[in-house]
Parts: structure tokens; C-alpha cells; sequence
């Protein structure tokens, strides 16, 4: 087995977005969840409730909801998702009013030499 190179404390997984999700789906879907291995187990058994959370977690402002997350999990690719719903991509990226960034992006392929 690989030696461990870093744990976070347990105040920074108490405070992590990944828990704190964890905590909205085991209430919204009455479950106990308690690791991210359990997370990701039901989140590939419940598709369309695992986005149906995300979406509502992240709080996606949107001028209209979803009538249906997905509409045939044996297309893939070709599934269609979030159907019906619509919003605008820049009024929730931009919805903070102050200097965090809007946007962070990590490219798969770093520069070398700068």
C-alpha cells in the first residue's frame, strides 16, 4: 500500500463542500451517508437524485427548473439533462458581488518554463 503523504485535520472535513453536501443529501433523502465512498456509491445508483442535488446545493439560479433531470440513463453518450430548464450561464457565475474570483480554471497541461 502506498504511503499516505497528506490527511486534512478534522476541522477541514467537517468545513470541506463535500461534506456539507453529503449532510444535504442525507437529510433531503433521509440517508446516513458518513464517507465520500458512500457518496459516490449512491450517487452511481440514484443519477438523476445525486444532479437533482447538485443542482439545488449549488443553488443554480435559473428562470426555469428542470421538468425532468435526464431522460434515458441507457444513452450515453446522447442522454439529454435537465430538461426544460432554463437559465443563464453568467448571472450564476457572476451572482457574487465582491472580488472572489468567478471563474478558476485548471487546464490539464501545464507550461513549462515561465
Amino acid at each position: 500500500m502506498a504511503k499516505l503523504l497528506w490527511m486534512p485535520s478534522e476541522e477541514r472535513k467537517k468545513e470541506a463542500k463535500v461534506t456539507k453536501f453529503m449532510d444535504f443529501v442525507n437529510k433531503r433523502y433521509n440517508l446516513k451517508l458518513s464517507s465520500y465512498q458512500e457518496l459516490y456509491d449512491w450517487s452511481i445508483q440514484y443519477i438523476p437524485e445525486f444532479w437533482e442535488a447538485v443542482w439545488d446545493f449549488c443553488k443554480v439560479k435559473a428562470l426555469k427548473k428542470p421538468e425532468k433531470i435526464v431522460d434515458d440513463l441507457s444513452k450515453f453518450p446522447g442522454a439529454k439533462w435537465f430538461i426544460g430548464a432554463r437559465l443563464n450561464y453568467s448571472e450564476n457565475v457572476l451572482r457574487r458581488k465582491d472580488d472572489h474570483p468567478a471563474l478558476i480554471f485548471y487546464g490539464e497541461t501545464v507550461k513549462r518554463g515561465k
